[in-house]
């Protein structure tokens, strides 16, 4: 089904013209479909969460399991990444953390952010792109769900 490493070139359009954000951008990677094909998929607005993403895939007849926190898996993937820092502390809304996080699409050890719009190794974008979109006062990161697809 995704055989190749699909990556949308449409990104800064799609921001441009659609509001197109990193949930929508993960999501063509994963699928092999243009920025613009995934956001008719999803709901308007750039924010996406699970639920959201879980409806697209669905709309887009893709099986998916769900896992909390995993991103080791092989195969395509969405994951959404949780920025740690004052808002994940213990006590604090769940809701506020949701604030912070952001979408990337995964296969195996190689990561596509709508950030830097091409495949590279987990361990470079952990390195140079995830300091560089880190929110202010964030301390870290965490996997927070993957959809695995099928």
């Amino acid at each position: 089904m995704m055989n190749s490493f699909f990556s949308p070139e449409d990104m800064v359009e799609a921001h441009r013209r659609l509001g197109a954000a990193c949930g929508h951008g993960a999501l063509a990677a994963a699928l092999s479909v243009s920025v613009e094909q995934a956001c008719q998929l999803l709901e308007k607005g750039s924010w996406i969460n699970v639920p959201m993403m879980k409806d697209a895939l669905r709309r887009h007849r893709v099986d998916f399991r769900v896992h909390e926190g995993r991103c080791d898996l092989k195969g395509p993937a969405v994951t959404i990444v949780q920025w740690l820092g004052p808002w994940t502390e213990p006590g604090k809304p769940a809701r506020l953390a949701a604030r912070y996080r952001h979408w990337v699409a995964r296969r195996g050890s190689l990561i596509w952010d709508a950030n830097a719009p091409f495949w590279i190794d987990n361990r470079v974008w952990a390195k140079h792109i995830a300091p560089e979109i880190m929110p202010k006062n964030a301390t870290g990161l965490k996997p927070a769900y993957t959809l695995e697809l099928f």
